[in-house]
């Protein structure tokens, strides 16, 4: 892929991907957040949307996404400086999005509590 500057090697995160949606706020997690609190996150949502589970696919896949970009550090590295670039305000913790999802999260793992107890 060719762009003004230069060539774009394959592990830079497309433009387009940041226009249409933040991988911090995807994960529900700061801009600074640290590799264990990313891998926590995708881990602790991806059984809550985990299409076997009631979830959905494309909500799987984009959390599959958002965290092969956040996992390595340069892909990271270089998501960063686009969403800098573009001036995209980082995720705040104050977003609904992120309080329902806690939300179901917390419905889940009681779930979870009372299955282990019940066994």
């Amino acid at each position: 892929m060719f762009r003004e500057g230069g060539y774009r090697p394959e592990k830079e995160a497309p433009k387009e991907i940041a226009k249409k949606r933040n991988y911090y706020e995807v994960l529900g997690v700061q801009l600074g957040a640290t590799s264990e609190e990313i891998k926590k996150s995708f881990y602790e949502l991806s059984k809550v949307f985990h299409p076997d589970v009631g979830g959905s696919l494309e909500k799987q896949q984009e959390l599959a996404e958002a965290y092969n970009i956040l996992k390595d550090p340069e892909q990271r590295s270089v998501y960063n400086q686009e969403l800098r670039d573009e001036k995209v305000i980082p995720f705040s913790k104050r977003d609904t999005d992120l309080d329902k999802l806690k939300e179901k999260l917390d419905r889940e793992r009681r779930r979870w509590e009372e299955r282990r107890k019940a066994s």
